[in-house]
């Protein structure tokens, strides 16, 4: 992407979902830690990461 002249993604999603395929799971602290992996990588790559939150994405208690 950087090479495409983009410098942000808006990525990681970091909703907490077993449903959505773009989350990391249920697990707060897998999100954190994959969620910190993915900003990392983006950085070295070039890119600032946009932390994305969909509030329609609940968990069911």
């Amino acid at each position: 992407m950087a090479t495409m002249g983009f410098n942000v993604d808006s990525e990681p999603v970091l909703d907490l979902s077993d449903t959505d395929t773009r989350s990391f799971g249920t697990d707060h602290q897998k999100a954190t830690e994959f969620g910190e992996a993915a900003v990392s990588e983006l950085n070295t790559n070039g890119l600032t990461a946009a932390y994305v939150l969909l509030v329609c994405h609940t968990l069911d208690s």
